[in-house]
């Protein structure tokens, strides 16, 4: 999945506490923690995806030390709308699941940097024939954004 250059600095994690979620460590000049992640889509009952969410916040408190450059990125298909909430090119209307997902982004001092002004490029990550979303985000600790 990576060059062989890099067999020492990234390490796939074993268990990382639920099916809809798996990582990697990649320490360079500090440690990061990337997990793919995949909650429940928009249609799901909120009550689920809720309860998913509180894992992944789990995880994120288990594998990242606030204050230090120890850090865990989260990237996937969250399925949560942000709207303009979560950055200046928001797509769309907060909903309740882009609710929960705002709540738990001020707890873990996260954004979503692929709706800031950093990033270019379309602003949905979704489109069919029946229209477009953006409910797939890439979630950076804030203190990386300066």
């Amino acid at each position: 999945m990576w060059g062989r250059s890099l067999s020492q600095s990234i390490i796939p994690l074993k268990k990382v506490g639920s099916d809809r979620v798996c990582g990697v460590k990649v320490s360079l000049s500090n440690k990061n923690f990337i997990f793919s992640v995949y909650l429940p889509p928009v249609n799901s009952k909120l009550a689920n995806f809720a309860k998913v969410l509180g894992k992944i916040e789990e995880i994120v408190i288990r594998f990242s030390l606030k204050g230090t450059t120890i850090t865990a990125i989260l990237v996937g298909d969250i399925h949560a709308h942000l709207g303009e909430h979560g950055g200046s090119r928001g797509w769309g209307f907060n909903t309740e699941n882009g609710q929960l997902l705002s709540n738990f982004m001020t707890r873990q001092l996260l954004l979503a940097a692929d709706i800031t002004t950093k990033c270019n490029g379309p602003v949905y990550t979704f489109r069919s024939h029946s229209g477009q979303s953006q409910v797939d985000h890439l979630l950076l600790p804030a203190i990386l954004k300066k």
